[in-house]
C-alpha cells in the first residue's frame, strides 16, 4: 500500500521490498525462535524418500532391475501471519526431519532376487507453547504439520521389480508423493510424473533399474515440470549407475532460495526436483556388474539397481532425507 511518502503500490514509483529470510533444515532441530519483526512465515515440509530396490542375479532366468523408491509427500503453508501465532502464545518451533529409506542390496547369488528398499520417514513442523485455555489439564498444546515419507522399491525378480508406492494420506494443505518407476527385464521404467492434479505436485520418485545385459536405462528424473519419458536420455553401455538426484535438483533449489518471497502454492512445483536414476543391467560380456541406482535427494526416491547375469546385481539408491524450508517475510 502507499506509505504516505508516495512510495509503493499506487504511487507510480517502486517501493522498497525487504527480501525474506530463508532457513533450510536438514537435521532434526529443537527450539527455533521466530525471526524478529517478521510479518509472515511460509514453509515447505518434505518427508524422506523411499529407497530403491536391488537388481536380481540370474544366469538361466530373466533378471529384472529393482524398482525405484517413491517420493515423500509435501506440506505447504504460504504467508501465515506471525501476529496470529504470537497472539496464541506460540514463539518456538521444533523441526523433525524424516530419514530417507535405505537402499536394497543387489543380489550376488545366481537365481536370487534383489533386496527391497525401505520406506522414508515423516517430517514435521511443530509450533510450541500454546496455552490450553479453559482446559482442566494445565499445560501447553502444540500445533503440528507433517509430511509422510515414500515407500521403498521392490527388489528385482524374474519379471519386474515393483516401484515404491507413495503414501496416499495427503495432509491438509499438502500434496501426495510420486510412485517409483518399476524395474524391468529390459529397459528400466521412468518414474513418470502423474498428470492428475494434485498428484504431480511433489518431488519425483526414483527410476526403475534395467534387466540383465540391457544397455539402456533412464539415468535421471529431472522433476515434475522438466521431465518427459519420451525425451529422457539413456545410458549406452552396460553397468552404468543412475545419476544422483542432487545433480540436477540442486540447480532448481538455488533459484528457489534466491527468491525475495515464497512462491505461490501452485508455482512451487517449478522448483521441485526428481529422484535418482535407474541402474543399467550388467553381464559377463563386459565384465560389468549391474549399475547402482542413483541416490534420492530432499525427499525424492532412490533409483533401482540393474539386474545382472554372471555378475552382481546393482544396488538401489538410498532415498533422500527430508527437508523443511522456512521463508520469513516482512512488510
Amino acid at each position: 500500500m502507499n506509505d504516505g511518502l508516495y512510495n509503493g503500490v499506487g504511487s507510480g514509483t517502486l517501493g522498497i521490498v525487504r527480501p525474506c529470510v530463508w532457513q533450510v533444515y536438514e537435521t532434526t532441530t529443537s527450539t527455533i525462535p521466530f525471526v524478529p519483526n517478521a510479518k509472515y512465515v511460509s514453509y515447505l515440509i518434505i518427508g524422506g524418500g523411499g529407497g530403491g530396490g536391488g537388481g536380481r542375479f540370474g544366469l538361466a532366468t530373466a533378471a529384472s532391475g529393482g524398482g525405484g523408491g517413491a517420493s515423500a509427500g509435501i506440506y505447504i503453508q504460504r504467508r501465515q501471519p506471525v501476529a496470529i501465532l504470537r497472539n496464541l502464545g506460540m514463539h518456538l518451533i521444533t523441526v523433525t526431519i524424516g530419514a530417507g529409506g535405505s537402499s536394497g542390496a543387489g543380489s550376488t547369488a545366481d537365481g536370487t532376487n534383489g533386496t527391497a528398499g525401505t520406506s522414508g520417514g515423516s517430517s514435521e513442523v511443530r509450533f510450541l507453547n500454546t496455552p490450553r485455555y479453559g482446559s482442566t489439564s494445565n499445560g501447553y498444546a502444540a500445533l503440528a504439520h507433517t509430511s509422510a515419507g515414500g515407500g521403498g522399491g521392490s527388489g528385482g525378480t524374474t519379471t519386474t521389480g515393483g516401484g515404491g508406492t507413495a503414501n496416499t494420506t495427503i495432509p491438509y494443505g499438502g500434496f501426495g508423493g510420486q510412485n517409483g518407476g518399476a524395474g524391468d527385464t529390459l529397459n528400466g521404467n521412468y518414474a513418470r510424473t502423474q498428470t492428475q492434479f494434485p498428484s504431480n505436485r511433489s518431488v519425483g520418485g526414483g527410476n526403475g533399474g534395467s534387466g540383465k545385459g540391457n544397455a539402456s536405462s533412464y539415468p535421471i528424473h529431472l522433476g515434475p515440470t522438466l521431465s518427459n519419458p519420451s525425451t529422457a536420455a539413456d545410458w549406452t553401455t552396460f553397468g552404468n549407475a543412475g545419476l544422483d538426484a542432487i545433480t540436477y535438483g540442486s540447480k532448481g533449489w538455488e533459484v528457489l532460495l534466491a527468491l525475495q518471497a515464497f512462491p505461490d502454492v501452485l508455482d512451487i512445483w517449478n522448483y521441485l526436483h526428481g529422484g535418482g536414476g535407474g541402474g543399467q543391467g550388467g553381464n559377463t560380456t563386459t565384465n560389468a556388474a549391474g549399475g547402482n541406482g542413483g541416490v534420492g535427494w530432499r525427499g525424492s526416491g532412490g533409483g533401482g539397481g540393474g539386474g545382472a547375469s554372471g555378475v552382481a546385481g546393482g544396488s538401489g539408491g538410498a532415498g533422500g532425507n527430508g527437508v523443511v524450508v522456512f521463508c520469513w517475510e516482512f512488510d
